[in-house]
């Protein structure tokens, strides 16, 4: 769970970065609702690159991470009660 929430924290912010690298530290337009300011770094597209794979590594990681959780918590609810409904095994008792 601390690995989610790192990286949903991780990965806009390397969003931003790397936007501000590619820009010069531009103010970033956000959907024409508003200017968000940018990082001062100077415009430099190899820095902007570096950026970007930390990005998508980031995300890439995110995404098979959820799907862990998603197969453990569908682990959980189906297996884990069906299995617990087999001849033999102790009863689970609440408490």
């Amino acid at each position: 769970h601390s690995l989610l929430y790192v990286l949903m924290i991780a990965i806009p912010l390397t969003g931003w970065l790397f936007v501000s690298a590619a820009s010069g530290g531009k103010p970033i337009d956000f959907y024409g609702l508003f200017g968000w300011p940018g990082v001062p770094l100077a415009q430099s597209r190899d820095t902007a690159e570096l950026i970007n794979e930390f990005h998508e590594i980031f995300a890439f990681t995110l995404i098979g991470l959820w799907v862990l959780h998603v197969a453990g918590a569908l682990k959980h609810m189906f297996a884990d009660r069906f299995f617990r409904m087999w001849p033999g095994r102790s009863p689970v008792l609440p408490g």
